[in-house]
């Protein structure tokens, strides 16, 4: 008897402890919430000069949409923003099981393909483009974006290929042709797909979720050879093997600025490092004819937002223009001048770089998308080290109505929300806060 009582005596003096050391966990996480909550948050990606550095990932460069589908509804030819597609396959519809828990592209299961019809007007007689397509792929060969001879974007047994033609001097054109290293792998993973030519550097580039896995160089101020050059198909051939499910997503076509008369070209342009800061400076041959330029940075080199303006009229004659950077990420900033002529073109200038500290100190954002979004938002931000993140989101007066606490590693991470308060569409505020400091940017619930 002695025995069993000493037996349950330890056991009982286990147990206590036990729930001792829960209690104290419970306690300290409490303990933090309460601390992060009521901390003194600061913004640490103010606006500059009155402007919103907000964050958007479809934002490659500034230019005009000229077509934006994210086929939420039936039926796809409707177009989210520009002229509605004129057909479509047969069988192709909007259903569940796009990028992000969103409605995409399905071009069905009778193997018809997508095949979305744009009319080829002089709408899209552009002299440089930007296409981003989101895809999984199902099927060996097929276009993201096809009009004619003159521009060919898709992949062959699953690698990237792209054609296109450059007018020559001669007024004829020049075509440039390549297939890829990149093997598009038969999976369920959705990959952002992009292709952008820029009349004023002459550079064709390819990107496969931001990467660059082509490009090409040619010669300055030339503008894609392809007016009169017939209707746009999107997805032809792509089929999704068959298997009815959607797998194309978010199509967004701008435009990259007009080829750029060299009596107006760019003679410099210096990124210099000061501290905190970084000095920009600048000049052109001429600014007759020119209306502003406005100032824009990146993290990575492709996503681009805008931070500061100058009108033409603000610099003397024949002297540099100056722009202050007071924010400047950390690590290496890349920056870029959009260059507004007084007719409403722009030209969008090569990208210079500065390296500040080697690692963000603080939170930032990398992107943010869908733009805007319906059910769910995939937030990529930079953490400066591991930790616990809290996610807010809030009306533009402040009130918080949603609210998400997470872990973070060092370095990139992504953080996918889900709408599950059902907001109203509108603007809002999503806010993140990492060791009680926080960075804002504005988001739309469509």
């Amino acid at each position: 008897m002695k025995l069993r009582q000493i037996v349950k005596q330890k056991l009982a003096l286990r147990m206590m402890v036990v729930a001792g050391i829960v209690s104290i966990l419970v306690l300290t996480t409490i303990v933090t919430l309460v601390i992060i909550h009521l901390g003194d948050t600061t913004n640490t990606k103010a606006s500059d000069n009155g402007m919103e550095a907000g964050v958007n990932s479809i934002d490659l460069n500034s230019g005009e949409i000229l077509s934006k589908f994210e086929w939420e509804q039936n039926p796809v030819t409707l177009a989210t923003i520009g002229p509605n597609a004129i057909s479509a396959g047969k069988t192709a519809k909007s259903s569940p099981g796009g990028r992000s828990s969103s409605n995409g592209l399905n071009p069905g299961n009778t193997g018809d393909g997508a095949n979305l019809v744009l009319k080829g007007t002089s709408y899209f007689d552009v002299d440089g483009i930007d296409i981003s397509i989101d895809f999984k792929r199902k099927e060996p060969s097929g276009f993201f974006f096809v009009r004619g001879e003159s521009l060919k974007f898709g992949f062959n047994k699953g690698y990237i290929t792209i054609q296109y033609r450059v007018q020559n001097e001669q007024g004829n054109y020049e075509t440039i042709s390549a297939t890829t290293d990149y093997f598009i792998p038969l999976d369920d993973i959705y990959r952002t797909f992009r292709f952008i030519y820029s009349p004023q550097t002459g550079r064709g580039e390819v990107f496969v979720s931001s990467i660059v896995i082509w490009n090409y160089e040619g010669k300055r101020n030339n503008k894609l050879y392809w007016k009169r050059a017939g209707d746009i198909t999107i997805g032809k051939e792509i089929d999704g093997g068959g298997f009815g499910i959607p797998v194309l997503d978010n199509l967004v076509i701008r435009t990259t600025g007009t080829s750029m008369p060299l009596s107006e070209s760019l003679l410099n342009f210096i990124a210099e490092p000061r501290a905190n800061e970084v000095l920009l400076r600048w000049s052109v041959e001429s600014d007759i004819n020119i209306d502003n330029f406005i100032v824009q940075r990146s993290i990575n080199g492709i996503d681009f937002n805008d931070i500061g303006s100058l009108n033409v009229s603000a610099a003397q004659p024949e002297e540099e223009y100056m722009y202050v950077d007071k924010r400047p990420a950390d690590g290496i900033t890349f920056y870029r001048l959009k260059q507004t002529f007084i007719d409403g073109k722009f030209v969008t200038h090569p990208v210079t770089a500065v390296k500040n500290n080697s690692d963000p100190k603080e939170i930032v954002f990398d992107h943010i998308s869908p733009d805007p979004f319906k059910e769910k938002l995939d937030v990529a931000y930079y953490a400066p080290d591991n930790g616990k993140v809290w996610l807010q989101i809030t009306d533009t007066q402040g009130k918080i109505l949603c609210s998400e606490f997470f872990g973070a590693n060092k370095g990139k991470n992504v953080h996918v929300f889900t709408d599950r308060q059902n907001l109203p569409s509108g603007t809002y505020i999503l806010n993140l806060v990492f060791n009680d400091k926080r960075v804002k940017t504005k988001i739309i619930k469509g």
